[in-house]
């Protein structure tokens, strides 16, 4: 995480601060900068993605809020006093390595970010975080992959992902925007990279959902003439569950596998 995120930092404009990657240990699915170059993304969210491409497109997304100075913005709008008091506890805790500290800090901020930076905002940066990821590299259809995910992810459930919350009800015009975006630089360039297996193999392992309910993302190889549906008899025990693995991985539940393609299932631990 930390590596690629440094990598888009160095793309970026203005760097008046280091910039510091974490991930934190929640199934909720989110990312949010904090003021001064901290930015988190958790596990939940983490599940989600399916290649370094739509990382880089997540991560852009955070440096140019955080370039942009839009969560010191709205955090002083709403906070005020409390804001710098906040900030006073922020600066103990990366010091002093006080953990409660942290928390409180990151606790507090988060909810005013998960609220939303608002529209305009968040367009501006969907536009430097494309332009970040594409600068390092990465396919501009990462990010706008990543969010058709989260659309259909909507239907099921509430997203608290703020760059989602952001912009509702206007989702569906925002991954268009995204998606024309995409496409004027594929029609520039077209020699882009995903890195999907390095990713997914990142992710081997990883812990799925709850903490208690002792489930794991676990990466399997497709084989010739299988299925979404034959994979979820196979690992989960149950044939229905193919639309679970299509939103991990970004797909349709009907969508045809390749042979030896990765594909990101759920297991027990036990």
């Amino acid at each position: 995480i930390n590596g690629v995120g440094q990598k888009l930092v160095q793309l970026s404009e203005p760097r008046s601060f280091s910039y510091h990657f974490k991930v934190l240990d929640t199934e909720e699915e989110n990312a949010f900068a904090l003021p001064g170059g901290y930015i988190y993304i958790t596990r939940g969210l983490l599940t989600y993605l399916n290649s370094e491409a739509q990382l880089a497109g997540i991560l852009g997304h955070e440096i140019g809020h955080a370039a942009s100075r839009h969560a010191a913005e709205m955090l002083t709008k709403s906070l005020g006093y409390q804001f710098l008091t906040l900030g006073a506890l922020a600066a103990g805790a990366t010091g002093g390595g006080n953990a409660g500290n942290l928390a409180i800090v990151i606790s507090a901020m988060s909810q005013q970010i998960l609220l939303g930076y608002g529209r305009e905002n968040e367009l501006q940066a969907d536009e430097l975080g494309m332009l970040y990821a594409v600068k390092a590299g990465y396919g501009p259809k990462g990010i706008v992959e990543f969010m058709r995910t989260l659309k259909k992810k909507e239907k099921l459930k509430a997203i608290e992902y703020h760059a989602f919350m952001a912009s509702h009800p206007d989702t569906t015009v925002r991954v268009m925007k995204l998606e024309d975006m995409a496409e004027s630089y594929e029609s520039r360039q077209g020699n882009y990279k995903t890195r999907s297996k390095e990713f997914k193999d990142q992710l081997n392992g990883l812990t799925y959902g709850p903490k208690w309910d002792d489930k794991k993302i676990r990466i399997v190889i497709a084989h010739k003439g299988e299925t979404l549906r034959d994979i979820a008899e196979k690992t989960m025990g149950n044939p229905v569950k193919a639309w679970n693995l299509a939103l991990l991985n970004g797909l349709r539940e009907d969508s045809p596998l390749e042979e030896g393609q990765l594909i990101k299932t759920i297991a027990d631990t036990n």
